[in-house]
């Protein structure tokens, strides 16, 4: 189960939380996903891309590219299935964040040392890459995804023509729509854009600093953390409120 980073986007504390969120986790998922693919050619979190390469490198009788690629994607799925047994047992997903921080560190400190080898770096970020994307995954009651993008580019296509469509031509909701039939808030567009535009960012920053900074993976463990904090924030304001009802 995947947690809720909002309640609904005409909540504007809620709404404004789920940006920044989103924002920083979209722009930790590109930049270690630039990382991995610098430093091996594989992909962190874009597991269709990899699996693409990894039939590649099979029909090419690669064994060793493949070898690393079914690597990765062994340590993707097993950081989802850690992710999933934590779920079932606590609510609030800063543990998993927590962990996903510890799993950047450990690459980290693996990246300066002779015994890293960039498998097991590699191994660590896709790790990591499966919490994120297992442990936080609606942002002001929006589903959305950090770790890949083309949903959302998808998303946004699709919340665009329909707002347009009911602001602008007075086209009746869809039926069935999953904010329970309300007219598309604009929210429902900028959020996947916004995941886009913050993935797309933390890769070019991650491609900046690829020669220039030898601790690369202090930034997303900074950001990480400035996450932890806004997912506590909010927990408590849901405390408050429900509490108040």
């Amino acid at each position: 189960m995947t947690q809720s980073v909002g309640l609904r986007p005409d909540d504007s504390d809620c709404l404004a939380i789920g940006f920044k969120q989103l924002t920083l986790l979209a722009m930790i998922a590109g930049y270690i996903d630039v990382v991995g693919y610098i430093d091996l050619g594989i992909f962190t979190g874009v597991m269709t891309g990899n699996t693409a390469h990894l039939g590649v490198a099979l029909i090419s009788s690669d064994w060793q590219v493949a070898a690393n690629i079914a690597f990765v994607i062994a340590a993707f799925f097993s950081g989802a299935v850690i992710s999933s047994i934590i779920r079932r047992k606590m609510e609030p997903p800063v543990l998993e964040l927590i962990i996903m921080a510890a799993l950047l560190a450990i690459a980290q400190i693996l990246r300066l040392t002779q015994f890293n080898t960039p498998p097991l770096e590699i191994a660590l970020l896709a790790g990591a890459a499966a919490m994120q994307g297992e442990t936080v995954a609606r942002f002001s009651g929006i589903a959305l995804q950090t770790i890949v993008v083309t949903s959302n580019l998808l998303k946004c296509a699709k919340s665009f023509v329909d707002f347009c469509a009911e602001r602008f031509f007075g086209a009746p909701p869809e039926q069935g729509k999953g904010l329970s039939g309300r007219k598309t808030h604009w929210a429902e567009s900028a959020l996947p854009g916004l995941a886009w535009v913050s993935y797309l960012t933390g890769a070019c920053v991650a491609a900046l600093l690829a020669a220039r900074m030898e601790y690369q993976l202090i930034l997303p463990i900074v950001l990480l953390f400035i996450v932890i904090g806004l997912t506590l924030i909010f927990e408590r304001r849901k405390v408050k409120a429900s509490v108040e009802e």
